[in-house]
């Protein structure tokens, strides 16, 4: 009877040791489903946040774009306001130019000069292309003669743009100003002499402008 006793407890020990193991199989088959079931639902979540770190990226990129065309935008405006800006300049300077030319408040000045020992029925010469209406200024003329009967004179001569013929001359001592009107030509000419009829020579000075 005790052998037969021996060897039942020896079968509980084994049929306890079995369960065991059973038991432990059970357990690690259920965390391994559960592992797999964590596992798949973290990589659920991980696969969503990274769509929604993409589709953030996405977006991100379009507005970095959008900024890079807006800032394109903004250095165009300001080329053209830049632009703009300089063309408003020249047509201000243009205004500027053009109102002074309307009332005559240009001046080039031509000639300012001594000559000495000029003959009797000689004279000195300047041509000039006129491009607006104006007037030929001396700003000074004058001078001596070797005798008493020569006289300075200034001639100014044009035919102008449009057809328009002028020719005056004026003398030292006799006319008291001497402005001759222009018109827009290609052959002005300016004239400053001598004429004596006794032949003598003069000494004359000659300031010369033009005013437009």
């Amino acid at each position: 009877m005790r052998g037969i006793c021996l060897w039942g407890e020896e079968m509980s020990e084994k049929q306890v040791s079995e369960k065991k193991l059973a038991f432990v199989l059970i357990l690690c088959i259920i965390l391994a489903t559960s592992l797999v079931a964590v596992i798949a639902f973290y990589s659920s979540v991980l696969n969503t946040k990274q769509n929604s770190i993409d589709s953030l990226n996405g977006t991100i990129t379009d507005k970095n774009d959008e900024i890079a065309l807006l800032n394109s935008t903004k250095q165009d405006l300001q080329d053209q306001i830049t632009n703009m800006t300089s063309s408003i300049a020249d047509y201000q300077k243009q205004i500027s130019n053009l109102t002074d030319i309307v009332e005559l408040r240009k001046i080039e000045e031509w000639i300012d000069d001594y000559f000495d020992n000029v003959s009797a029925g000689t004279y000195m010469i300047w041509n000039r292309t006129i491009a607006y209406p104006g007037y030929i200024r001396f700003a000074r003329i004058g001078g001596g003669s070797t005798t008493e009967t020569g006289e300075i004179y200034a001639q100014v001569t044009w035919i102008s743009n449009n057809g328009v013929v002028y020719d005056q001359k004026k003398v030292y001592g006799v006319d008291k100003q001497f402005r001759f009107p222009v018109l827009p030509t290609s052959n002005l000419e300016v004239r400053v002499g001598y004429d004596d009829p006794e032949n003598g020579t003069a000494n004359i000075i000659v300031a010369i402008s033009y005013v437009y």
